[in-house]
């Protein structure tokens, strides 16, 4: 067949057009004929009829730009088809805008609603702006609206963070808005707990993730992705909820870049908010740190130990994954060691049992992709005496505290030390004494402390006669007197008498008694009365021996006991 003749776009709207064609020859009127219509080269329409000579072409873009061309062939020779008819092109009227892909991202204590901008086969005409409204879930009456430029793509929404609030954003040309978009924000909570992150390796330039599929699903899941270390753009992919993976690339999103950490999220697209699932973190391709990472580095002397710590590395300098740390100490004569962590979250690293020598240490960082991020710092190891210094006054202050709280305690309680330690000693009680009825107590019988009742006893009168011979038996006699009623554990000391200038009224020198002797001419003119009670009582000087004429004979003075002064011997 010839091919169709004076193609023509006789009606076109914004989503269909109408083609009309005619035949050179008029016998192709009366054939039954199959057409064929393909559509800038891509989509083609298949069209039946006898003498088919228009056709209308439905589902088309708006404000779109197409290119037809027309083909047939007829039954009798279906393996045959005809010329290609000369091209005509046409523009699809415009539309309102189709529907914004929405979605939302968080930063710190604000969510911020972001949307793609359309596509030209989206848009349907120039955006003149987009509206954006919000309230809360439980009082939808009262909206707060505002409109956005049409070449920001974002709102950062200020509203209370306590409540769920609804979103929705709408796109407007001049056909009118487009059918709103709408989300649900969650609560922001106060609670900083949050889901752990995972490691994610990539692989041929991109991202492999799979997740196990949740019956919170109900409209499908969202997988976005931003940069993890600046404030970079988010992108993000909506699918169905059959479908649990997704390979993301550099070719579906614009934003991927090697040596740059992402963080990748999952979420369930429920009826109301989307609710986390997973968060991951990774690399499209890790790539070597760059050297001097930790510029921070300092070393701290600890006898003979040696601490370098750093400060924590910023994510913006790590373009891959630090599993660990290596610190290599090497002396001046090239002895060296290392010691290593596998802790990442590691800032310090101690070298132990060092020698006094100049010593280099290095610190590097342990990635996929080998040791990285070197850094070194030299050093001299000297025990200095600071720390015995610190020592030693440390303890010296803590002496100097102790001390001080003992005499403050002691201060204190002063008056309980003094009378436990020196308790203070009665003085005698002369007062009954000197009022007692009691006559002829001798004086050095001590009243047994066992004994709770008054005794009375004699005091015999001690009388020297000059002219009477001491003899032995004499002697033994008086001694066995004397010792009987000397109390137990007393003793005097013998008395010289030979010196003539001792009068023969003396005191006897004792150091709790001072008796006073009477010669043979002296005769008492008072009467003492004693009364020896259970306690013990001090004899006092004042006391005075009454001599007892009637009822006792005198004894004789032994001069070993007490000696007093003789008269010179008339012989």
């Amino acid at each position: 067949m010839l091919a169709p003749h004076g193609l023509t776009d006789a009606d076109v709207n914004a989503r269909n057009a109408s083609l009309t064609w005619r035949w050179r020859v008029q016998q192709y009127s009366n054939l039954n004929l199959t057409c064929q219509i393909n559509i800038t080269h891509t989509q083609r329409y298949m069209e039946h009829g006898v003498g088919l000579n228009a056709t209308v072409l439905i589902n088309l873009r708006p404000n779109w730009k197409y290119k037809v061309k027309v083909r047939c062939r007829t039954a009798q020779h279906f393996w045959k088809w005809g010329d290609w008819s000369q091209s005509v092109t046409f523009h699809t009227k415009g539309d309102v805008p189709d529907a914004l892909d929405v979605w939302m991202k968080k930063e710190e204590n604000q969510t911020v609603i972001v949307w793609k901008m359309p596509l030209d086969n989206q848009s349907h005409g120039d955006i003149t702006e987009y509206e954006v409204t919000w309230a809360k879930t439980g009082d939808l009456n009262q909206l707060n609206k505002t409109r956005v430029h049409p070449s920001v793509h974002r709102y950062t929404l200020c509203a209370d963070t306590s409540g769920e609030h609804v979103v929705t954003v709408t796109a407007r040309n001049k056909h009118g808005s487009s059918p709103p978009s709408n989300i649900t924000i969650p609560v922001i909570s106060s609670n900083k707990t949050s889901m752990n992150t995972s490691w994610i390796t990539g692989s041929n330039g991109g991202f492999n993730l799979s997740w196990f599929g949740s019956p919170k699903a109900s409209c499908g899941y969202i997988v976005d992705w931003v940069p993890a270390v600046r404030d970079g753009p988010v992108d993000w992919q909506k699918l169905r909820p059959s479908q649990t993976s997704i390979r993301i690339t550099s070719i579906s999103s614009e934003n991927l870049v090697d040596g740059l950490r992402y963080s990748l999220s999952i979420y369930a697209c429920t009826q109301t908010s989307p609710v986390l699932l997973e968060k991951k973190e990774g690399y499209i391709s890790e790539t070597r740190i760059q050297g001097n990472l930790f510029n921070s580095l300092k070393f701290k002397w600890n006898g003979a130990d040696v601490e370098i710590s750093w400060d924590p590395v910023p994510l913006k300098q790590q373009s891959a994954f630090i599993r660990g740390y290596v610190l290599y100490c090497q002396d001046k004569s090239s002895h060296s060691f290392s010691v290593t962590s596998d802790n990442p979250e590691d800032t310090s690293l101690t070298a132990k049992n060092l020698k006094i020598s100049s010593y280099t240490f290095t610190v590097v960082a342990r990635t996929a992709v080998g040791e990285c991020g070197n850094t070194s710092i030299t050093a001299t190891l000297n025990f200095q005496p600071d720390s015995f210094i610190k020592t030693c006054f440390i303890s010296l202050g803590a002496v100097s505290i102790l001390l001080l709280l003992i005499t403050v305690l002691c201060y204190r309680h002063w008056s309980c030390i003094k009378q436990k330690v020196y308790p203070q000693i009665p003085k005698p009680d002369m007062t009954d004494w000197l009022t007692s009825s009691v006559t002829n107590v001798h004086p050095y019988l001590l009243k047994d402390s066992s004994h709770h009742t008054e005794e009375q006893m004699d005091i015999p009168q001690l009388l020297y006669k000059s002219g009477e011979p001491l003899n032995n038996n004499t002697h033994q006699k008086q001694m066995a007197l004397i010792s009987s009623q000397t109390p137990q554990g007393y003793q005097n000391l013998h008395l010289d008498t030979s010196n003539p200038n001792i009068p023969s009224l003396s005191v006897f020198p004792n150091l709790t008694y001072n008796l006073p002797m009477l010669g043979e001419d002296r005769t008492p003119t008072s009467e003492l009365k004693l009364q020896v009670k259970n306690e013990y009582q001090p004899q006092s000087l004042a006391e005075l021996f009454r001599q007892n004429q009637t009822d006792q004979h005198p004894i004789s003075f032994v001069s070993e006991y007490i000696m007093t002064p003789q008269p010179p011997s008339s012989q």
